[in-house]
């Protein structure tokens, strides 16, 4: 039977933060978290750990709606024990001296009465020397919780803005009553309070219709001035709702837009129109796209997955999940058993296939949520049918919108109607945005549903000789690059690349920092070069932030021009991974590959582990996930075979800067980098961790693990990513030597003539290396320079010189140094 045809929610968004926030102001970052008094397993960390949080809590806009739950168990909160009330401290120590102006906080909110236990009344005192001096702004009185399941915060202007404040402490007063005393969460900003962020809902009552068909839009608006709704509605009041007829045959966006104090907001859903019609197939294959979240998912999962014919379910499949991961009690079977409570979880994301005894006829479809973990929802799909389970077609396609599925927990969507000839093929078009002058440029072309595709890069379309492929261009001018793809149907989708043409000033890869850095490094997903002014271990400058210390994010980095590797390289890079606590996560991979999209390329996942195919990664990995021996794990990857694992933590010589012993995470913000070497000759991979050699003469050939091309060329980078935990993933220096690594600098022989004031060395060396030679009196000061610029022996494997030094009384030391 259909599911009740009930409004579902389609947008919401929250308007940025913009004209009422100055650029400096920022949430004060707090370090720890302690409190005079604890309930077991209750601390005062559970006040700034995020835990029971919905929202973003980024800045002080978005902290205005970010909203606590009233967990009946208290365990998102602080508790003191029950002994314990006026006098107990509350002390908050933030990363660095920072500027103060005002406390947001949820005050206790476990649900019933225990509302009471909240703070009423508290003494502020602020320390600006560490701790070890606090100053009284007074008592202020703390409002009470409602006890909601969506708590909002309360902004606390301490009146006046506090500079380089240390640490923050809470004299408890009194509670509003309770048995012991608590608190859900807290945040500092150095602005007084903003005004919270605009409010916009836009919902439909279907959002895949048959053509002809009339919906219902309902919106809701806070704090938005001048509403409108494109297209076709126009001016509407703050909340209301409208009959629509939407447009048939055509995906339609449905826009409402306003002002607010925070600037213009707007928030969009689609609705698509089909003509809709059955389709026949012994099986059915449901392939999900995209999830709420990918980079925090660990799998996809359903409780119930199901075809229907003229509103009827279709019974008697058997559900399987070809190449599944699938926990006890949570197999595929499990998608179509009927009931609600149960479910599928795949944690490899793949497809879920229906076989029936013979072909059905069914002409809509539909699923129902799990019970837990939304962000493991589908929101784009495609479905194909199949005679044999060999072949496929394509009948559905959910890839160019989100579809809100319901995230309310054991929920089914409507039914959702075939598309029939309104079916459209699907088109992907990758490749980098900009390519350096007289460089190559890779492009490749993925379709599914499509019959013939299209090239146009500005002289008329081509047609190309298959629907799959790739192609390498290189562009004299900046050209855009318009691909359609054509289905069965006739119905064509577009997609287009604009490559620009860049001359960038940078062409090695030598950075003893990236304050130079511009368009010869190609910068995806969440990375940027940044100056992060928290951080002055090494030094002021710029670094190359693969990803920020936030979870969900995920980055890549590619220097544009390729690097010959074919005899060998040398690299060389300093990295942190800064986490506001230890145990952050979960890594980063230097990289070395010739991905079919070269610089554009980016994992589907595990981007700690570097890119799956034509790729030799060296993995550096933060998290110690179950099997794992710790939270610093090096690998040696080739593609997606793992080469060769070590265990930083146990290698006698490392050490770790942050508070956890064996953690790549740094809590610091004084912490050194790591510096990591890898020599290649091919045949023969050596790892540096910190001067250790951790890796040694692993067999790892460029050319057979098809890491470079046919000029013995590849692209270096990296590749890194976070979860639910997070840290930064900073790259502050990098240098890439193209040829055989450099032997260990050591002087072979020496022939010393002080009388003369000649020596006559030789040193093992490299014909791509320069080198200096300078003395010394005292083994400290090493500025007397003897000769600089000396080349390493073409041909040679030493190198050997002389050079005149000033006689002197006393001691003379005299060392090679490489340039």
């Amino acid at each position: 039977m259909n599911p009740a045809r009930t409004p579902i929610l389609m947008a919401t968004c929250l308007a940025s933060a913009v004209a009422c926030v100055p650029l400096d102001a920022a949430i004060v970052p707090v370090a720890s978290a302690e409190a005079s008094s604890n309930w077991n397993g209750l601390s005062l960390t559970k006040t700034i750990d995020g835990s029971g949080i919905t929202g973003s809590l980024a800045t002080e806009a978005d902290l205005g709606i970010a909203t606590h739950d009233n967990n009946g168990s208290a365990v998102t909160m602080w508790h003191s024990l029950i002994a314990d009330g006026a006098g107990m401290t509350l002390t908050y120590a933030f990363t660095h001296a920072s500027n103060l102006r005002t406390m947001y906080y949820w005050n206790h909110n476990q649900s019933g009465s225990n509302i009471d236990r909240g703070l009423q009344v508290a003494e502020v005192q602020y320390s600006t020397n560490g701790g070890a001096d606090y100053q009284s702004l007074g008592n202020f009185n703390f409002t009470k919780a409602t006890g909601g399941a969506a708590e909002l915060p309360h902004p606390l202007d301490l009146g006046t803005t506090l500079n380089a404040v240390t640490h923050l402490r809470l004299v408890v007063v009194s509670d509003w009553g309770g048995i012991v005393t608590g608190l859900s969460e807290i945040r500092f900003s150095d602005i007084a309070p903003v005004e919270p962020k605009a409010i916009i809902n836009l919902t439909a009552s279907d959002l895949i219709v048959y053509d002809g068909s009339e919906i219902t839009l309902s919106w809701s608006t806070q704090r938005v001035t001048s509403p409108v709704i494109t297209p076709g509605i126009g001016a509407v009041a703050e909340a209301d709702l409208a009959f629509v007829m939407v447009p048939p045959g055509k995906d339609t966006v449905y826009t409402l837009a306003g002002d607010s104090a925070n600037g213009p907001v707007s928030a969009s859903l689609t609705v698509r129109s089909v003509a809709g019609g059955p389709s026949t197939y012994k099986f059915v294959r449901f392939t999900p796209r995209k999830l709420r979240n990918d980079l925090t998912a660990n799998s996809i999962q359903l409780a119930e997955f199901y075809l229907l014919n003229a509103g009827e379910k279709l019974e008697g499949a058997t559900y399987t999940n070809p190449g599944g991961d699938n926990p006890a009690e949570q197999e595929p079977v499990y998608a179509g058993d009927g009931l609600n409570d149960t479910k599928w979880l795949d944690h490899n994301k793949g497809a879920l296939q229906l076989e029936f005894p013979a072909a059905v006829t069914f002409d809509t479809y539909g699923f129902t949520t799990a019970g837990d973990a939304a962000e493991r929802d589908p929101l784009r799909w495609i479905i194909e049918g199949s005679a044999d389970g060999t072949t496929w077609t394509l009948i559905e396609n959910i890839t160019t919108f989100d579809y809100v599925t319901p995230t309310t927990r054991g929920t089914s969507t409507l039914d959702i109607p075939l598309p029939g000839n309104s079916l459209y093929p699907i088109l992907k078009i990758e490749g980098d945005t900009k390519v350096v002058a007289g460089e190559p440029l890779s492009l490749r072309w993925t379709t599914e549903g499509a019959t013939a595709v299209t090239l146009d890069s500005g002289s008329g379309p081509v047609a190309l000789g298959s629907t799959n492929g790739g192609t390498t261009v290189t562009p004299a001018a900046n050209t855009t690059y318009t691909f359609v793809a054509t289905n069965a149907f006739g119905n064509t989708i577009t997609a287009a690349l604009s490559a620009a043409v860049v001359t960038p000033a940078v062409t090695t890869i030598d950075y003893d920092d990236f304050d130079d850095a511009g368009e010869e490094i190609a910068l995806i997903g969440n990375a940027a070069v940044t100056a992060d002014a928290t951080l002055t271990v090494p030094g002021p400058g710029k670094r190359l932030r693969v990803t920020p210390n936030q979870s969900g994010m995920a980055g890549g980095a590619w220097f544009r021009l390729r690097q010959k590797v074919d005899e060998g390289f040398d690299t060389r890079f300093a990295v942190q991974f800064k986490a506001t606590t230890t145990g952050g996560a979960d890594g980063m991979a230097f990289v070395v590959q010739n991905h079919p999209i070269g610089s554009a390329a980016m994992p589907a996942t595990l981007h700690e582990w570097g890119l799956a195919e034509a790729a030799l990664n060296v993995s550096l990995d933060s998290y110690q996930n179950a099997g794992e021996p710790s939270n610093a794990v090096l690998r040696v990857l080739s593609g997606s075979a793992v080469e060769a694992t070590v265990d930083l933590a146990m290698i006698s010589g490392i050490s770790f800067p942050g508070t956890l012993p064996g953690d790549l995470s740094d809590n610091t913000t004084t912490g050194a980098a790591h510096e990591v070497r890898v020599a290649y000759l091919p045949g023969n991979l050596d790892v540096y961790f910190d001067g250790v050699l951790v890796v040694d003469s692993l067999n790892i050939d460029l050319g057979v693990i098809e890491a470079m091309d046919g000029s013995g060329t590849s692209y270096a980078g990296f590749t890194a990513r976070t979860g639910g935990a997070s840290e930064s993933h900073d790259v502050t220096s990098w240098s890439f030597s193209e040829g055989p690594p450099a032997p260990p600098l050591v002087i072979l022989s020496s022939t010393i003539n002080k009388l003369g004031g000649q020596a006559s060395l030789t040193w093992a060396s490299s014909p791509v290396k320069s080198y200096r030679i300078t003395s010394s009196t005292d083994l400290v000061d090493w500025e007397t320079v003897l000769e600089s610029g000396i080349p390493g022996a073409v041909g040679a494997d030493e190198t050997v010189k002389t050079v005149s030094f000033p006689s002197a009384a006393g001691r003379l030391f005299i060392r090679v140094e490489e340039e």
